[in-house]
């Protein structure tokens, strides 16, 4: 992600989502069981990011289980690689917001304990058995890697040719069915985690959900495919090379449901989990709903804009720097490719919305 607050800044998006399933977090969290008396209670925040989304769905948890033992000891470990901004995350954890999951701790109630787990979500983060609320928002559609040359003429995997397209499928197939087990080894009988996603509505569409009748089949695929185009014709006029193109692929997959489910029957995974909920959700993008009421286009687009450079750009300065290209060379192209962006949305603003698809699952622990 784009450092120094900027995705936090522009996550709108991803906060939407989490209202979304907000209540499928506090149900859970209620249902949950509690652990030993005098042993924590322990939450894992999957792909934390910069934190200011991470406190809503902790704090509603966090709520949820004070509700049923006020003195319950609760022990938070926000979870995303070593390169996260986790001086960002502790200032929103220990801030005055509103939304902080402290600040409603009193001395007569049970104590919140905040820490950070520096690794991928692909190992196993915490000791076997001991998770009881798992939580991962807008993180685990990003896989271990697309391996260079994986895409040749897209940044992302809907627009492979079939050759390309089967193999990110099957290794997206891996990487996820390696997420699971993580999990399983991690919750505690009975703990639950709480999955939304990127998602992708196939051919058919799920959940009465039309891809024809959206205009699209994966999440915020109209902005995200113009991206692509700006760098291409960026390409094609020679002002960056086909091969720092190639190199800029975005490894993210946007499975189907039925891509979603298909671990639970493997041997690996059988009898893991019980499946409490799986479903696909469609959201209107909340930038062009408020440019409608407004008029405001140059504020549509840079918003827009800016929600979609907050999690690209660090692919896309990867491979423009490819060959030791000079950093201001680098900054430019960058630069220039958002602003070229911004221009089009700007120029037909109804083409380019941030409608957002999403998978949203309820995963309980036998």
């Amino acid at each position: 992600m784009k450092g120094d607050g900027f995705y936090k800044s522009h996550s709108l998006i991803q906060r939407k989502v989490i209202e979304v399933i907000e209540p499928l977090i506090s149900d859970a969290a209620s249902r949950v069981p509690l652990p030993a008396d005098f042993q924590p209670f322990w939450i894992v925040d999957y792909g934390c990011g910069e934190g200011r989304n991470s406190v809503i769905p902790v704090r509603t948890v966090v709520q949820a289980v004070r509700r049923r033992r006020r003195q319950q000891d609760i022990c938070v470990v926000h979870n995303d690689l070593p390169t996260n901004n986790f001086n960002g995350l502790f200032k929103d954890v220990y801030g005055v917001d509103e939304d902080s999951y402290l600040g409603s701790q009193t001395d007569d109630g049970g104590r919140t304990f905040v820490l950070a787990g520096a690794s991928t979500f692909y190992s196993q983060v915490l000791p076997k058995a001991s998770v009881q609320f798992g939580y991962s928002s807008s993180a685990l559609h990003w896989l271990r890697e697309f391996p260079d040359g994986s895409l040749k003429n897209h940044l992302f995997h809907w627009g492979g040719a079939p050759d390309e397209s089967r193999h990110l499928a099957e290794l997206s197939a891996q990487d996820w069915s390696i997420i699971l087990q993580q999990r399983a080894r991690e919750l505690a009988p009975g703990g639950r985690m709480i999955i939304s996603m990127a998602g992708s509505l196939g051919e058919n569409g799920y959940d009465g959900i039309d891809p024809a009748k959206v205009g699209q089949s994966y999440s915020a695929q109209k902005p995200l495919d113009l991206l692509n185009d700006v760098i291409l014709n960026m390409v094609r006029e020679s002002a960056i090379s086909r091969t720092a193109y190639e190199l800029m692929s975005i490894p993210i997959y946007m499975r189907t449901l039925d891509q979603f489910l298909a671990p639970f029957d493997q041997e690996a995974l059988a009898g893991a989990f019980i499946v409490e909920h799986a479903k696909t959700d469609y959201m209107d993008c909340p930038f062009y709903a408020q440019f409608k009421q407004t008029g405001d286009v140059k504020a549509y687009a840079a918003e827009l804009v800016a929600t979609v450079r907050a999690f690209t750009e660090p692919m896309v300065v990867k491979g423009l720097s490819v060959g030791g290209g000079e950093e201001s060379r680098v900054t430019r192209l960058v630069s220039e490719i958002y602003e070229r962006m911004r221009a089009a949305v700007c120029a037909s603003p109804d083409a380019y919305p941030f409608n957002v698809i999403q998978l949203n699952a309820v995963l309980c622990r036998r």
